[in-house]
């Protein structure tokens, strides 16, 4: 500490973490093709978002979706998906369910929904199957 400013300070930034995700039926895919999207958002847990920060994202199911400029640290995952007999069946981080733990980015993604039986955005179900 000193009693004057401190010139010539440089701070090394990161421009942030790109985590790629999927979903994906869990059992066997309906013979007619759905139309519906899941959406997935990342909340972090002890901040607010910042600026650049991509923490939302949309995929067809089955299918890829992306967040890129992320912050190591822990987030809230919310997914949704909004059509007859669909639901989240699960979300999964590194090996472990995060659809109702904290997401500690650091891991590999990957989801899981469940519709009419249920999809993960790894794997996605359709209800009443199982």
């Amino acid at each position: 500490m000193s009693d004057r400013d401190i010139r010539g300070l440089k701070l090394p930034a990161s421009p942030g973490v790109a985590v790629e995700g999927e979903v994906a039926w869990d059992g066997v895919s309906p013979e007619i093709p759905v139309t519906t999207r899941v959406s997935v958002y990342l909340q972090p847990l002890l901040r607010t978002h910042y600026m650049g920060e991509n923490s939302s994202a949309r995929a067809d199911i089955p299918g890829a979706f992306s967040f890129s400029g992320l912050l190591i640290d822990d987030y809230q995952v919310r997914a949704t998906v909004n059509g007859p007999g669909l639901y989240i069946k699960d979300v999964t981080y590194g090996g472990r369910s995060v659809h109702y733990e904290p997401l500690q980015l650091a891991v590999p993604c990957r989801g899981r929904y469940a519709g009419s039986g249920g999809a993960r955005w790894r794997d996605a179900h359709r209800a009443g199957r199982g």
